[in-house]
């Protein structure tokens, strides 16, 4: 639905890992231009003075946000809301060990994260979206699952391992289950 519906993005090709990736849809260029090259050690903090994406719309007039993992640099100028957002929910850092009833962040300050982490995410990307409702808005949504730990909501992993998966591969099935649902969930409100 997304691809017949939006756009579709046919000659991107991803990092090894997740930090340059995410530089580059950013900014629109190759990560390497953007001083991220891994994940760790520094490596994955985007340059403050690449333009990203939302500081173009920001100017143009809308009202930006982002959701979810951001991983390219948590303190000041690096910052999402250092780089275009006006408001960030969720992880500035890349490595989250809990993905229940955990800590986000809101603009800077530590918020509550109730539930599984992708439902948070999602709702407070909906939010958004309804407050934005009446001018031009930008709604960034990068869930942090599937990913290392390997934790889902019950139920959904329950229904992958009772069709015989193993714990590993019934995981990762129902955090992918868990993101249809909430891109759903998006779509619906918009």
């Amino acid at each position: 639905r997304l691809a017949s519906e939006g756009a579709r993005f046919e000659r991107f090709f991803v990092n090894p890992v997740c930090s340059p990736t995410r530089a580059s849809l950013l900014t629109g260029r190759y990560a390497l231009r953007t001083g991220v090259y891994g994940v760790t050690r520094r490596q994955e903090i985007m340059r403050s003075d690449e333009i990203t994406i939302a500081e173009m719309l920001r100017g143009a007039g809308y009202a930006t946000g982002c959701f979810g993992k951001w991983h390219n640099g948590s303190q000041w100028p690096h910052h999402p809301n250092a780089q275009g957002f006006d408001e960030f929910y969720g992880l500035a850092l890349g490595h989250w060990c809990n993905y229940f009833d955990t800590q986000a962040e809101r603009n800077g300050e530590p918020a509550d994260a109730p539930g599984y982490i992708a439902d948070a995410l999602a709702g407070a990307a909906i939010d958004f979206i309804s407050a934005s409702r009446s001018a031009p808005f930008f709604c960034y949504v990068a869930f942090n699952t599937p990913h290392m730990p390997l934790q889902a909501p019950e139920d959904l992993f329950q229904k992958y391992r009772a069709r015989g998966f193993d714990e590993r591969d019934a995981c990762i099935m129902a955090m992918c289950e868990n993101i249809d649902s909430n891109v759903g969930r998006m779509l619906e409100a918009l």
